[in-house]
């Protein structure tokens, strides 16, 4: 894989989950330096993540209110397709989050075995329960050569 210009994060699970998200985003940043890391988010959580030094775009993801349904996921599928992203690594595992990656045009696709949707994905990381959250997302930029200690 070549060094990505655009690396999407996609994480709209529970404030807390998202706090564990930020060590992979930081090994990301320091990984690939020019590359802008976008993440999406819920809009809660997009207020957690403002103006962290390692993200250049958070997307806001209302998926439970005005962005809800079909309409709300084909919405953000062409917004995302827009943006030209190289690179989603994945740590949420719902089957709805798993069909916007898969739509939307992004090549290179990190997610979890445990993931509803699989299929979305053409790198697929083993979602090791007896590891703490923070070790799981870890695994997940491990396919990019990161190294983790």
């Amino acid at each position: 894989m070549k060094i990505p210009k655009r690396v999407l994060v996609f994480q709209t699970a529970f404030l807390g989950d998202v706090i564990l998200t930020l060590p992979m985003i930081q090994l990301l940043h320091k990984k690939f330096p020019l590359a802008a890391i976008d993440v999406v988010t819920t809009p809660i959580a997009s207020e957690l993540l403002a103006n962290h030094p390692a993200i250049s775009t958070i997307i806001r993801f209302d998926k439970r209110k005005s962005q809800k349904g079909i309409e709300g996921i084909l919405r953000l599928t062409s917004q995302l397709r827009k943006k030209h992203y190289d690179l989603a690594v994945v740590p949420h595992r719902s089957f709805r989050t798993s069909f916007v990656i898969g739509l939307s045009g992004i090549k290179e696709r990190i997610g979890f075995s445990t993931a509803s949707g699989t299929m979305f994905y053409n790198r697929v990381v083993q979602y090791e329960k007896s590891k703490h959250e923070i070790d799981r997302n870890l695994s997940l930029i491990v396919p990019l050569g990161i190294t983790v200690d």
